[in-house]
């Protein structure tokens, strides 16, 4: 996941598959050291996951399991289509039938079970996808996998990832995660660049 982060997103298919599986690997082992904390971690660490299912799947479709697996068909068919060449000059096309049946399989199971539900949800994943906000959403993923593990990125390579956010921003923006979510949220690994001093405030 640390080279997928700090990508250039000139990644092949192989290593954006890798870095799917390395993803749901470490979302897992996160859910097992919740089931091993201790009760002031545990709190904290469902207050990280709120923050991390608003920042993915947005306020409506969080709230349950059903309605965060239509965010989670959405993210794999815009995967797919990246990665397969299934967009051609502007044009889509029918790369391999098989594998565009296989991840269009959800669409495929609400018509034949008539899920006017899952066509609603789709159309408000769609709409916060387009206005979701990259940085909560980073942060958070970044957070929730990282909790009980050792972190991964300095300071500089998390504002390399977001787009060179000034200093002064980031630093606010991590302080007031850990004020909110405890200290699960956006652990550093220490480096050249080492951790953000705390800013003082009002």
């Amino acid at each position: 996941m640390r080279n997928f982060w700090l990508s250039d997103g000139s990644l092949t298919v192989e290593q954006e598959n890798r870095a799917r599986i390395a993803s749901r690997k470490l979302l897992a082992e996160s859910a097992k050291f919740f089931r091993t904390a201790n009760p002031k971690q545990r709190e904290q660490f469902k207050k990280l996951r709120r923050f991390y299912q608003q920042a993915t799947f947005g306020p409506a479709l969080r709230t349950s399991w059903k309605r965060s697996r239509v965010a989670l068909f959405l993210n794999d068919w815009q995967l797919f289509a990246r990665s397969s060449g299934l967009i051609k000059n502007g044009q889509m096309r029918v790369v391999d039938a098989l594998k565009y049946i296989q991840v269009l399989r959800p669409i495929l199971e609400a018509l034949h079970n008539k899920d006017d539900e899952f066509f609603s949800d789709l159309a408000i994943a769609i709409k916060f996808k387009k206005n979701q906000s990259r940085v909560n959403a980073f942060l958070a993923e970044y957070s929730v996998m990282m909790a009980g593990k050792r972190p991964v990125l300095t300071f500089g390579e998390i504002q390399k990832i977001l787009g060179d956010m000034p200093r002064r921003t980031l630093r606010e923006k991590l302080e007031d995660l850990r004020q909110e979510y405890g200290e699960f949220a956006v652990p550093l690994r220490r480096g050249k660049v080492g951790a953000p001093k705390k800013t003082r405030r009002g």
